[in-house]
C-alpha cells in the first residue's frame, strides 16, 4: 500500500470529521454575517483631459517645458494623481460635503485608482448603499475641486516665472544673432557657403588655366626649333611676278616672212615657179623663216620681288614664342600665388563653418525656448483669462444605489466557509489518524 492511498484512506475513515468541521465552518460565517451586517460598496469616475495636467513629481525644466502646448511625461503625471487620490486636502474637502461624517473615518472608508487613460475611480464603503453612493460622489468632487485649485495655482506661479524669463530667454536669443552676425562680418562675408563654393569654383579654373599654361609652355618649347631650322633653310624674298616677250628680231623676222609671202603669191601670179624671181623670192623666205625660227624664245622683261609668306608666318611664330617665354613666369607666379591663397581660404573653412554652426545651433536653442516660453505664458494667459476644465465628471459614470456592490455576498461567504471547513476538516482528520497510529505503535 503506497502513502496517496494510505493518506486517502485515513481522510475517508474519518469523513465524518472532515464533515463536522465544514458544517461548523458554515454556520459560523453565517452567524458572523448575521450578527455583523455586510458592507457596500460603490464606484464614481471622473476623467482628466490629459493635456490640461500639469502636476508631476518632475520638474518643468524649472517651468520653461519642452513642448508649451503638451503636458509632461505620462508616468510623471499618473504619480501625481495618486499622490492626491487620497490626500488630506480631498479628504478634508469630501468630509464638508458629508454632514456628520469624520475624516478621520472618511479616509478608511474611500479608495482611489488611476488609469493610463486618464480615468480616476473612486470607491466608497458604506454600511448600506446609499451611505457608500455618497461617499463615493463626494470623493470626486472633492477630487475635482481640489485638482483645479491645485492646478490653477500652478498655472500661476508657472505664469510668473514665465513673465520673469521671458526678457532675458528673448535678449539671448538676440545676443546669440548679433554673435553670428559679428562671426559674418570678421570674416568679411554674408555667407560663408556661398562663398565656399565661389572659392572652390575660382581655384577649378585656375587649375585650369594653369594645367594649359604649361601645356603650351611645352608646345611651344618643341615648336621653336623646328620654326629655327626652316627659317634658316628658306630665302626671306621670293618672286612673285615675271614679264616675258618675244625679241625684236624674231618680230622683224615675222614680217619679212609676210611680205616675202605676198611677194611670192604675187610673182606666182606672173610667172611659173621655175622663173628665177619667184625662186629668189623663194629662196629668201625659207631663209628669213628660219632666222625667224631661231629667233622664237622668249625673254624676260620684267620680274617683281614679294617677302615669302612662309618666312613671314613662321617668324610672327617665333615672335609669338618669345612672347610668351618672357610672360610664362610672371603669369605662372601669379596663378599660383592666388592657388595658395584659395587653398588657404579653404583650409580654413571647415573651422569657420564649424564655429558658424555652434553659434547658429547656440541661436537656435536661444531662439527656440524663448518661442516656448512666449508661446507657453500666452496659453496660460488665454486658460486663465477664459477659464480650463482641468476634470470631466460623467453624469453616467457617477455612483448610485442600485449599482452599489454587497461585500460580502451570501454566496461568497457559503463557498469561502465550505472551501475553508474542507481544508480544516482534512488537516483535522489526518492530525487524528497520526496520533492514532503512533499511539498503536507505542511499546508501553
Amino acid at each position: 500500500m503506497n502513502q496517496a492511498t494510505s493518506i486517502f484512506g485515513a481522510i475517508y475513515r474519518r469523513k465524518h470529521v472532515v464533515l463536522l468541521v465544514m458544517a461548523g465552518s458554515i454556520g459560523v460565517g453565517l452567524y458572523q454575517s448575521a450578527v455583523n451586517p455586510p458592507d457596500f460598496v460603490a464606484t464614481s469616475e471622473i476623467m482628466i483631459p490629459a493635456d490640461a495636467l500639469r502636476l508631476s513629481i518632475g520638474t518643468e525644466e524649472g517651468n520653461i517645458p519642452e513642448d508649451p502646448l503638451l503636458p509632461l511625461q505620462e508616468e510623471g503625471r499618473l504619480i501625481g494623481i495618486t499622490s492626491l487620490l487620497r490626500s488630506r486636502s480631498v479628504v478634508i474637502r469630501a468630509a464638508e460635503m458629508l454632514p456628520g461624517m469624520d475624516a478621520q473615518r472618511l479616509k478608511t472608508n474611500i479608495r482611489g485608482d488611476v488609469s493610463k487613460d486618464g480615468v480616476v475611480a473612486y470607491y466608497g464603503y458604506g454600511r448600506t448603499a446609499e451611505e457608500a453612493t455618497q461617499i463615493a460622489n463626494a470623493s470626486v468632487k472633492a477630487f475635482a475641486f481640489v485638482l483645479e485649485e491645485m492646478s490653477d495655482l500652478g498655472m500661476r506661479e508657472n505664469l510668473k516665472t514665465f513673465k520673469a524669463n521671458e526678457g532675458n530667454a528673448h535678449l539671448r536669443a538676440k545676443e546669440t544673432a548679433d554673435a553670428i552676425s559679428a562671426y559674418l562680418v570678421s570674416l568679411e562675408t554674408a555667407d560663408i557657403g556661398t562663398d565656399m563654393e565661389n572659392w572652390l569654383t575660382e581655384r577649378s579654373d585656375i587649375q585650369q588655366k594653369l594645367f594649359e599654361l604649361n601645356s603650351q609652355s611645352q608646345q611651344f618649347q618643341a615648336q621653336r626649333p623646328i620654326v629655327e631650322t626652316t627659317l634658316q633653310g628658306r630665302p626671306e624674298f621670293v618672286v612673285s611676278r615675271q614679264e616675258l616677250s618675244l625679241p625684236g628680231n624674231y618680230t622683224n623676222s615675222l614680217a619679212r616672212v609676210a611680205t616675202l609671202s605676198t611677194e611670192l603669191a604675187l610673182t606666182r601670179l606672173k610667172f611659173t615657179d621655175a622663173h628665177p624671181e619667184v625662186l629668189r623670192i623663194q629662196t629668201e623666205l625659207d631663209l628669213v623663216r628660219v632666222q625667224a625660227a631661231q629667233n622664237a624664245d622668249l625673254v624676260l622683261s620684267a620680274s617683281t620681288m614679294m617677302q615669302d609668306k612662309m618666312v613671314a608666318s613662321l617668324s610672327q611664330k617665333l615672335v609669338d614664342i618669345d612672347i610668351f617665354e618672357a610672360g610664362f613666369t610672371s603669369q605662372r607666379d601669379i596663378y599660383q600665388a592666388r592657388k595658395l591663397e584659395l587653398d588657404t581660404l579653404l583650409a580654413e573653412v571647415p573651422g569657420y563653418r564649424q564655429r558658424l554652426t555652434a553659434l547658429q545651433m547656440e541661436h537656435n536653442q536661444a531662439r527656440s525656448m524663448a518661442d516656448k516660453i512666449t508661446s507657453r505664458r500666452e496659453e496660460l494667459e488665454f486658460h486663465l483669462e477664459h477659464g480650463l476644465q482641468f476634470s470631466v465628471i460623467d453624469p453616467y459614470a457617477q455612483a448610485v444605489a442600485e449599482r452599489a456592490k454587497q461585500i460580502p455576498t451570501p454566496t461568497g461567504i457559503m463557498m469561502f466557509t465550505s472551501f475553508a471547513g474542507l481544508l480544516l476538516g482534512i488537516f483535522v482528520a489526518l492530525l487524528t489518524a497520526t496520533f492514532s497510529r503512533m499511539r498503536a505503535t507505542r511499546p508501553y
